[in-house]
């Protein structure tokens, strides 16, 4: 299966044959998968940014880099074949994330070999989308983006909750011990939301202005919620 949602049960099967093509039963076999964070794009959709890394990117609770779904140790059963599953919680997602499965069979010779292959994970059932036309504005200047959801494979839901903020953010500079003798500077940065309305999806684009009073770094971010009860923001 190329794609699943978070909450979706997978299951993943290693085959090994030998070169005449008799089952490898009994081989050991090492089933492991992993997951990252990745990048998707709905395809109907290209100019509505749907990922939340403009607010994630400076946060450290974010996404983790890597880490194991599941790992098993087996033996292949009389036809050759050994599986793994797992319910993908997916604890800290907050984005589109990349599954990597790799089997390891090891033969009589103690010869090991390997195959693998990926799969993506969405966050929720829907995206949450922006379209927003200027980035660079000068304060008191109205903002007007447009807002969608959107299935991943680009249908349009309506009826789906977005929260839409505006949301200002600045840094705060502290020194930092880093031994006897040595300081470090840590830069933290602080967010407030300024500015904010509660809209719910339709088949067309829907939106709500939004003013910075001040000059500053901004984001405009909307999240939603699926049936499931998964988050999602971008």
């Amino acid at each position: 299966k190329p794609s699943f949602v978070r909450g979706d049960s997978a299951k993943w099967i290693g085959r090994g044959d030998f070169l005449y093509g008799a089952p490898m039963n009994g081989a050991k076999a090492e089933i492991s998968v992993t997951r990252s964070p990745s990048y998707y794009s709905v395809p109907t959709a290209t100019s509505f940014e749907v990922g939340d890394g403009a607010y994630q990117s400076d946060l450290v609770n974010r996404s983790p880099k890597s880490s194991d779904v599941v790992s098993n140790d087996v033996a292949l059963d009389s036809s050759g074949t050994a599986s793994a599953s797992a319910k993908l919680d997916m604890p800290g997602q907050v984005g589109t994330e990349q599954l990597f499965a790799n089997v390891d069979i090891t033969d009589v010779t103690r010869q090991v070999i390997s195959a693998g292959t990926t799969a993506i994970v969405h966050p929720a059932e829907h995206y949450a989308g922006i379209e927003l036309e200027n980035r660079f504005v000068d304060a008191k200047t109205k903002l007007s983006p447009k807002f969608l959801a959107l299935r991943p494979k680009g249908e349009r839901v309506a009826g789906a909750p977005l929260k839409i903020e505006l949301i200002k953010r600045v840094w705060t500079v502290a020194k930092q011990g880093s031994g006897a003798t040595s300081v470090t500077t840590v830069s933290t940065p602080v967010d407030s939301v300024v500015a904010s309305c509660a809209l719910v999806s339709a088949k067309q684009p829907v939106g709500c202005d939004l003013t910075p009073q001040e000059a500053g770094q901004y984001i405009v971010r909307a999240s939603s919620e699926d049936a499931r009860k998964n988050t999602v923001a971008a």
